[in-house]
This record gives structure tokens, C-alpha cells and sequence, in this order.
């Protein structure tokens, strides 16, 4: 499991680099407000396809395969990073946003005011 920053995974889209951004927020708070390009697999389905190895989750895999970059988020970090670890179980090295889209209104706010 790997930590990134805002900042880092702004970087990864100005290189077009293959990236695969999921929110595991609750579906309406998705719908409320979510970071452009991020699909929304809530916590709790996340956990189920892991353990089911359902299609998503073989879609995941596949993609983790092909080269994409595995990015969770939640609200502040702290679930991400739960997530993220348990992938590990699974081979797969994926990344947590620090803070959660949190940090990245944090960091939106105060790019808008420079």
C-alpha cells in the first residue's frame, strides 16, 4: 500500500498516466460531490467483491494487470488506507490518497486563491 498526495496523482494525469480513481464513499455522498474522473465502489462493496472475487473485482485486477495505477479514496484517508492494505493480501499494490477528498478541497481552495 502506498500513500499519494494531491499533488502527485495531478502529476500522474499531466503524464497520462493509466489511472484508475475510486471513490468507496457511500453513493450519495459521491453524487453530493466527488473528484472528476473517479468511479464510486462504496466501502462495503468493496470489501464483498474482494472477498467474492466478483467480475469487478476481476476487472480490477485486470487493469491492475495492464498497467493502471489503483487510487482509493474516502472522506479523510483513514478507510482508503484500510482498503489499500487489505489489496495487499491480493498482490496488489495500490495507492491511498492522503487526507481524502478532505485534502483535496483543502488543496482545491487554495490553489483557486493564488
Amino acid at each position: 500500500m502506498k500513500i499519494i498526495t494531491y499533488p502527485e496523482l495531478k502529476k500522474m494525469y499531466e503524464k497520462h498516466e493509466k489511472i484508475l480513481l475510486a471513490d468507496i464513499r457511500e453513493y450519495e455522498e459521491y453524487m453530493e460531490h466527488h473528484i472528476n474522473n473517479a468511479v464510486n465502489i462504496p466501502e462495503e462493496k468493496f470489501m464483498q467483491i474482494m472477498e467474492d472475487e466478483d467480475e469487478m473485482f476481476k476487472e480490477i485486477l485486470n487493469m491492475y494487470r495492464n498497467g493502471y495505477n489503483i487510487i482509493l479514496y474516502c472522506a479523510r484517508g483513514n478507510s482508503s488506507m484500510l482498503i489499500a492494505e487489505k489489496m495487499d493480501m491480493y498482490k496488489l499494490d495500490v495507492y491511498s490518497l492522503y487526507g481524502g477528498i478532505d485534502e483535496y478541497d483543502r488543496y482545491m481552495r487554495y490553489e483557486k486563491s493564488v
